[in-house]
């Protein structure tokens, strides 16, 4: 018959080792997924900020320069975050040129 005091003995003279998962194939099924949900998540958060900057809930219905508003910021907030995703692929690719050059590229980040 087991104790119930051992049920969560563990040895600390055991080595632990870390367990490394798989990377995800994301061609398949699992990227399409992951896209939609990245492109949910981005439309959310622009409605979720204009909205918050363009409405007034004082009414029920949006009045013609909310609907305005809430085009042109969600317009601004797509421009801005395709530059900000732009400026990102161009500071990926200098980083990886720059290790192909076998550079350290965490001393170039902070440049």
């Amino acid at each position: 018959m087991r104790s119930p005091t051992e049920d969560y003995h563990i040895d600390p003279f055991k080595n632990i080792s870390a367990v490394m998962m798989p990377t995800p194939d994301l061609n398949g099924p699992a990227g399409k997924q992951l896209n939609t949900f990245l492109t949910h998540t981005l439309v959310s958060k622009s409605h979720k900020f204009c909205a918050a900057k363009c409405t007034s809930l004082d009414t029920a219905k949006f009045n013609s320069e909310e609907v305005q508003c809430m085009q042109g910021c969600v317009s601004k907030f797509s421009d801005a975050y395709n530059m900000l995703q732009d400026d990102r692929k161009t500071l990926l690719g200098q980083l990886s040129q720059i290790q192909l050059e076998g550079g350290d590229k965490y001393e170039a980040r902070a440049i």
